[in-house]
């Protein structure tokens, strides 16, 4: 069985993809030195000729736990989850504004699933946070650029050790 970390970092995958405009996903930070790997993880395909950098990797920063306020034997784990976007920079088809929306979007799809689709392990979703939105470099691609954050608080019961 996947671990509550793997189940939802697919959760978080699924509900990205499911947002019109959003290209490709990664569960997890992707590097690469090849301009192969590049276009393999981080390039979504326009058409049979030509791709567009369109990338969004979701990563588990860190997590804290409590058991204040929990009945015994729970606690409540908070994972920081970060969602960082990269989107190929083209002013002369307003690129800037399309992007301003998909961030909307994107945060819109979170905001209706306070749970991420896993009931059984998320107590509650946050209210995202975009703490930056702004533009740089990503590989050789200057991108429209990114970051959410998401603190998804997961109720587990511990098992004691006798």
């Amino acid at each position: 069985m996947a671990s509550t970390r793997k189940q939802i970092s697919t959760a978080i995958k699924g509900i990205l993809e499911t947002v019109s405009g959003v290209g490709v996903v990664q569960e997890y930070h992707r590097y690469t030195r090849s301009p192969e790997g590049f276009k393999e993880y981080f390039t979504k395909l326009v058409d049979q000729y030509s791709r567009e950098a369109n990338a969004w990797l979701v990563c588990r920063d860190s997590f804290s736990q409590t058991t204040a306020g929990m009945p015994i034997p729970q606690e409540m784990r908070e994972h920081q989850w970060t969602i960082v976007g990269y989107v190929g920079l083209k002013d002369s088809t307003g690129s800037e504004e399309t992007f301003q929306d998909l961030v909307d979007e994107i945060v819109n799809a979170f905001e209706a699933r306070k749970q991420l689709g896993l009931p059984t392990i998320v107590e509650y979703v946050r209210p995202p946070q975009v703490p930056t939105i702004d533009h740089a470099w990503f590989g050789p691609v200057l991108c429209h650029h990114c970051v959410i954050q998401l603190a998804v608080l997961e109720r587990r019961t511990i098992v004691y050790a006798s």
